[in-house]
């Protein structure tokens, strides 16, 4: 089981191309009787992998030795790869290849076989942030989280330190806090100040930030920007911002002392600033592209939209999630056509233009349809004017 979170992973993915690639997506329940469906939506969703197998020419036994790994999850319901679910399991498949992710998402259930896999249930990991980072901060704990809109679990700190006293515990004496120990050096040290477990020396925390930080930036995926929420008194939510560099730490954070919050309080707290981020973050994409309509820098239209794409002219993409536009494009002669359904040769054209925007250094944001405007299945604005008329429409756009 493989945890998917960066760029590099999907690219990875997308290097694959081969006949009868399978892409597998279904939601998962993570505990509770509950997790017995997880493996029914699988088979489910594996008979019709077969289906289209078999439609696509491939006999029983070639489809037998293809599934094997996956029909192998079955076998065993009670295995711990069924009892250490996320929200969402994804599975790719092709010959000599078999892969598992569990993920924080929460899929529709959809299984595609083309000649590459299908990765655009997986956008989210890598630009809308629908999970995020929680950093429980006081003089006397740090906690860590990683979290989604169901879940949160905590992370190992790795090489950041788990209190004040860790972090100066190799200070020259001098430089120490008043600290009480106790009735030996061993026991649990607890800082004095104007509140029980505070100081008032800012140096002192400034270092402790720093070396927090540092650990940070070493433990996490930093290029991902994956949002970060802090939680601590108020005053020092604004110094943790000036010690921080990482690259996305969220300015609304959950103000009070984060010792007293169980983990499930703190998820409820953290998630409704990461929603606020998200649509707020959407929302500014959709009003800049309805500013850039009519300029040469913004359209609805799928045949630019995939030829911008390809060209790396694509700045922001906005695509409606859980649809899908069959047909396909030859980004050589700029030449589109469009499937009523999928066939054979059927490409996912949203998903096309979604993978060439990735790989070109654009933003691609899955939103609701009823959100984008006329009804457009994407909208997209390109980093300088695009001439129109340079796509040839084999079958009407």
């Amino acid at each position: 089981m493989t945890l998917l979170s960066t760029k590099l992973d999907i690219q990875a993915l997308l290097d694959h191309q081969h006949d009868h690639c399978i892409s597998i997506y279904l939601p998962t329940y993570k505990a509770g009787p509950e997790t017995q469906q997880n493996p029914i939506r699988l088979k489910n969703l594996l008979q019709e992998v077969k289906d289209k197998l078999n439609t696509q020419g491939l006999d029983n036994a070639a489809i037998e030795k293809l599934l094997k790994p996956a029909e192998e999850l079955l076998e065993n319901r009670e295995s711990d790869f069924w009892q250490h679910q996320d929200s969402g399991l994804a599975i790719f498949i092709h010959e000599n290849f078999f892969e598992t992710y569990r993920l924080p998402l929460n899929f529709q259930s959809l299984a595609v076989v083309s000649h590459r896999f299908y990765i655009k249930p997986l956008i989210p990991l890598v630009t809308e942030n629908e999970h995020g980072y929680l950093l429980a901060l006081s003089q006397n704990q740090v906690r860590l989280f990683e979290f989604n809109r169901t879940n949160i679990h905590q992370l190992d700190l790795g090489d950041i330190p788990s209190s004040l006293a860790e972090a100066l515990r190799f200070d020259q004496p001098e430089k120490q806090l008043q600290l009480h120990s106790g009735a030996d050096s061993g026991s649990q040290v607890i800082y004095h100040g104007h509140g029980v477990g505070t100081t008032d020396n800012k140096n002192e925390i400034w270092r402790y930030f720093q070396a927090i930080d540092n650990g940070l930036l070493s433990l996490l995926p930093v290029e991902d920007q994956i949002p970060l929420i802090l939680a601590a008194v108020d005053y020092l939510i604004p110094l943790y911002h000036q010690v921080s560099s990482y690259p996305n730490i969220l300015e609304e954070g959950i103000v009070g002392n984060p010792d007293s919050l169980l983990p499930q309080e703190l998820h409820q707290k953290a998630w409704k600033i990461l929603e606020k981020y998200v649509h707020q973050t959407q929302e500014a994409v959709i009003q800049d592209y309805q500013q850039k309509q009519g300029t040469g820098q913004a359209s609805d239209r799928l045949s630019m939209i995939l030829a911008a794409a390809y060209d790396g002219q694509v700045e922001t993409l906005l695509v409606a999630k859980n649809q899908q536009q069959w047909g396909q494009f030859d980004p050589k002669n700029y030449q589109l056509e469009l499937h009523d359904q999928k066939t054979q040769n059927s490409d996912e054209l949203l998903d096309i233009a979604a993978v060439q925007t990735l790989t070109q250094g654009g933003k691609v944001y899955l939103v609701d349809g009823s959100r984008l405007p006329n009804n457009a299945l994407m909208v997209a604005t390109f980093r300088y004017p695009v001439v129109s008329g340079k796509t040839e429409m084999v079958n009407g756009e």
